[in-house]
């Protein structure tokens, strides 16, 4: 699943392979790591939600990620993307 978006003009891709949970955020030339696949925690989850925060370009960026509460493993994911509490992307997939 990749969602692209822009901030201040600059590109930002939020990626994550479904197969191994691996997500990143890249802004630019950065890139900033949100879940690892060698961590547990990546993989098994009671909670319905996720937020990731990362500072970048000196604005507060928030990814969201909502699982569907049956069988969330096989089923789309929606994520959402805001940058200074400003709501600039959203996708459902996996």
């Amino acid at each position: 699943m990749q969602l692209t978006f822009s901030i201040d003009g600059t590109p930002a891709v939020l990626s994550r392979d479904w197969f191994t949970g691996h997500a990143a955020l890249a802004v630019g030339t950065q890139t900033f790591p949100l879940d690892s696949p060698w961590d547990i925690a990546t993989h098994i989850s009671l909670k319905l939600s996720r937020t990731w925060h990362v500072d970048a370009l000196g604005h507060h960026i928030a990814i969201e990620k909502i699982r569907p509460r049956l069988f969330s493993g096989i089923r789309p994911q929606t994520y959402r993307v805001q940058v200074d509490g400003e709501l600039v992307a959203e996708q459902t997939g996996y």
